[in-house]
């Protein structure tokens, strides 16, 4: 991105090398401005911890497409996103040099450009962003680089009170949370929309066990057959098993599964389908197979107790699935009583909508 032809070569005091060699990015700046505009750079370059007095500054763990992206924006230059990924990264390093505002630009380009493709990752990023997804360097590889040193924070109080700088992190801060949350939100309803070809593809497999979870705990998934869920937790634990050098066996994907197993809706299933994901998936063992079926096959069973604690989760029908319940209820039509006490019009329902209906009422 060109920078602002009104800030002239001789005033770009400073270099930074961005990015690990080979792979390196001279960006030139203005120490002053980026000083004015940001407490961590004023803490780097004319706090006590200024850094290289030959003024080259290092910076390896920032993409340096989105570093030049943060430095135009703070020279003023009006800010294009090209890419969800670029935009992500920038929201990093805003977070990282504390530079308000283009957090709130880029959010707004990502939420735009949300699709089913792409959806994983940006809720997956967004969620690190907001500090609401703990992750493992063995659940998910994370390319975003890490945090600023914290010695550098150690001033950043006593800088932020002298009256030549001022910046409101709270108010900030807040209003970039709740973008955020927005956000995150978008991207779950884009799953639930989408929920099939999402819960299909290979980025379902990298995401963390938290966010799994999250995702086929949802009532309002549209989704045609559960067996699509149980699908997507059997091969997301075949490859947990597999980045953790452990052989796929039904014990360790119960291991990392970590009870996820439990949260597909077998009792939502047909007997035939829950038999077939389970010969594929191999992830309840045979007593809890024995009993899910048996409920399956017997109206009113009662599962054992290692088990009753899921069963309202087992047995809740998602939400496409119970639109055919709420289809057949309205056309439904009250019966008119004539004067001898009869009904005058039938009710407008086949007597297999009335089993149907008798049977989802007692399941429920």
């Amino acid at each position: 991105m060109a920078r602002k032809e009104t800030i002239e070569q001789g005033n770009l005091d400073i270099t930074f090398l961005i990015g690990v060699s080979p792979c390196t990015e001279k960006i030139p700046a203005k120490s002053g401005m980026l000083a004015e505009r940001s407490p961590v750079f004023r803490a780097m370059l004319e706090g006590p911890l200024a850094e290289n007095r030959d003024r080259i500054i290092v910076i390896k763990d920032v993409d340096p497409r989105a570093f030049e992206i943060l430095i135009s924006f703070m020279t003023g230059d009006v800010v294009k996103f090209k890419s969800v990924l670029t935009a992500l990264a920038v929201i990093y390093v805003a977070k990282k040099y504390m530079v308000k505002k283009i957090d709130d630009l880029a959010l707004k380009y990502i939420k735009k450009n949300i699709n089913s493709d792409n959806v994983l990752l940006v809720l997956q990023h967004l969620l690190i962003l907001n500090h609401r997804d703990t992750i493992t360097e063995e659940e998910f590889f994370d390319p975003t680089p890490s945090a600023p040193p914290l010695e550098l924070f150690d001033q950043l109080e006593d800088l932020c009170d002298e009256t030549h700088f001022s910046y409101n992190y709270n108010e900030t801060d807040t209003k970039i949370d709740k973008n955020c949350e927005a956000a995150v939100e978008y991207c779950f309803d884009v799953i639930d929309k989408n929920a099939k070809k999402v819960l299909g593809s290979d980025e379902f497999e990298d995401t963390s066990l938290k966010l799994m979870k999250d995702i086929i705990k949802r009532d309002t998934l549209r989704l045609s057959s559960e067996l699509t869920v149980l699908e997507a937790v059997n091969r997301w634990s075949h490859r947990q098993c597999r980045r953790q050098h452990l052989t796929p066996s039904q014990a360790n994907k119960r291991e990392v599964l970590q009870g996820a197993q439990y949260l597909v809706r077998y009792l939502t299933m047909t007997s035939e389908e829950f038999k077939t994901g389970q010969k594929v998936s191999n992830l309840l063992t045979e007593e809890e197979e024995i009993n899910i079926l048996f409920s399956l096959l017997h109206l009113g069973a009662v599962l054992p107790k290692d088990l009753q604690e899921y069963r309202c989760t087992m047995q809740t029908l998602r939400k496409k699935r119970r639109s055919w319940r709420k289809r057949i209820w309205m056309t439904r039509k009250p019966a008119k009583i004539n004067s001898g006490g009869e009904k005058s019009e039938k009710e407008n329902i086949s007597f297999v909508e009335e089993i149907i209906l008798f049977i989802a009422h007692f399941l429920d």
